[in-house]
């Protein structure tokens, strides 16, 4: 049955248009709704998957429900939650890239989904609860990711893919059509023509899948919000910082103890997964792999040989790293159950290759659980069991607040001493003089046409006394007079040790 829709007189009035989209819904073209059950999320969500293939989605499963030798791998990935490769979108890997995740694909639905209900012709849609809503979880019809590839261009034609074949952590993109596809509410609007919805759907895409950077075409947003003024001004869109948040929550809640701080703060934290007592290794993927258990990635001698050159690379000092050995201390730790803490990373490694050197026969160590329980409290007590935040405005005592204020204080004073040392040798030498009107040009034309030399050391002398006098300016009031006012502050301070 067709979703109610608005009235004529309402569309004609534009009375939908302020409508919002339903956001726990994905709909597609023709008006057909799913459950959308990734609600916690943030918007213009990006996944890291393998390089897209053009083979259709559609051949694929067919190609694995008649195989019996690829029978037994799963085309559909086993859950919706992205895992820690997917995540991993700051430093992809070779063969893999960044996609913008646009909605959903569910297998094997029927023809009357992909298609417009029989008389209608016009409809809204996204902002009415239709009568069927297919499910979210359906052993029959299995949910999919659609993704669309994330270019530094735009493209002539906006491409669609579906995540199937999951493979240690990471899914292999197949193309589709845009007729199987569920959009998210973030990437629909309510044109009541579904030709014409087709151009402005891809249009809401294309806005966030190409972005901006160095040699890079400006998307259709970027065109649309460039000033006139300044047709070189970048216009990117907001990114959210919630390490800064918090902090500022948090010193906000110190000051008013408002339960509602608590409540954003909790709110906060669900969509932060790092763990935020710790530094993020994002940026080295071998090692992230190494830290991490999950049971989706096989830590194989590739990533051990990964983990080998960044290692070099970021610790040189670390001696004896083999990926054998590399190997062999991750199944330990793993198998084990002890935590690999990325603020100990370093210390682990250089003493877990000094251990495993010493050992006859690395690969059958006679007590496996007393040496990871040996190497564990041998970082603890060398090393401490929780990382030391470096000192903040915000994690910092009085006492030693105003220690750093009058340190601060005393290196501003120097710089001041210093240059009215340098200013009053400067006026021993050139005397004061006033110069405004006249450059070193003037000066010259003045004495160009002296036949002796004394007019040409005149010139020369007035040409110095101008680059002093201007040096000397721009040094009064773009340093030494805001560095007097900041001394001038800290000094009515009372910075004394207690």
């Amino acid at each position: 049955m067709a979703p109610q829709a608005p009235s004529k007189e309402a569309v004609r009035a534009g009375k939908t248009a302020a409508q919002e989209q339903i956001p726990n819904l994905a709909f597609n073209l023709f008006g057909k709704a799913m459950e959308d059950k990734c609600t916690e999320r943030d918007k213009h969500q990006v996944i890291v998957a393998r390089n897209a293939s053009t083979t259709s989605w559609s051949d694929v499963i067919e190609k694995n429900k008649e195989d019996t030798a690829t029978a037994e791998q799963p085309i559909f990935r086993p859950s919706m939650d992205f895992t820690m490769r997917e995540q991993d979108t700051k430093a992809p890997q070779v063969g893999t890239g960044q996609f913008l995740v646009v909605g959903y694909a569910k297998a094997n639905l029927d023809k009357k989904y992909r298609s417009q209900d029989p008389g209608v012709t016009k409809q809204i849609v996204g902002v009415f609860k239709p009568n069927e809503i297919l499910p979210w979880e359906d052993d029959k019809h299995p949910t999919s990711y659609v993704v669309t590839p994330i270019l530094d261009f735009s493209p002539e034609q906006l491409k669609l893919y579906v995540l199937l074949k999951p493979d240690k952590g990471l899914c292999t993109p197949y193309s589709l059509a845009k007729d199987d596809v569920f959009f998210r509410f973030e990437y629909r609007d309510t044109e009541p023509n579904v030709s014409k919805r087709r151009t402005s759907w891809r249009k809401n895409i294309s806005q966030h899948s190409v972005r901006v950077g160095l040699q890079m075409k400006p998307s259709a947003k970027q065109e649309a919000f460039k000033r006139a003024l300044n047709v070189g001004k970048v216009i990117v869109d907001s990114h959210e910082d919630c390490g800064n948040e918090m902090k500022v929550l948090m010193m906000a809640f110190k000051k008013s103890h408002d339960d509602w701080l608590l409540q954003e703060m909790k709110r906060l934290m669900k969509r932060i997964n790092v763990d935020i007592a710790y530094r993020p290794l994002q940026s080295k993927p071998a090692l992230q792999s190494f830290v991490d258990n999950d049971d989706t990635v096989d830590f194989t001698n590739e990533w051990a040989a990964g983990v080998v050159q960044e290692v070099s690379g970021l610790w040189p000092d670390v001696q004896d790293m083999t990926a054998e050995r590399v190997i062999i201390l991750q199944r330990l730790m793993h198998e084990q159950g002890a935590e690999i803490k990325n603020f100990q990373l370093k210390g682990l490694l250089a003493e877990g290759m000094y251990r495993l050197k010493q050992q006859a026969n690395i690969e059958n160590i006679m007590d496996e659980e007393g040496f990871v329980k040996d190497l564990v409290s041998t970082l603890d007590r060398t090393l401490g069991k929780e990382a030391q935040p470096k000192p903040t405005a915000s994690n910092m005592d009085e006492q030693s607040q105003d220690a750093l204020l009058a340190a601060v204080g005393a290196k501003l004073q120097s710089i001041l001493d210093y240059y009215y040392s340098f200013s009053a040798k400067l006026n021993s030498q050139f005397g004061d003089h006033v110069l405004e009107g006249a450059g070193p040009a003037d000066f010259w034309v003045k004495y160009a046409e002296a036949p002796d030399t004394d007019s040409a050391r005149l010139a020369f002398n007035h040409v110095a006394k101008f680059l002093v006098a201007e040096f000397t300016h721009v040094l009064s009031e773009g340093v030494v007079k805001p560095v007097h006012n900041i001394v001038e502050i800290l000094g009515r301070l009372d910075l004394s040790p207690s």
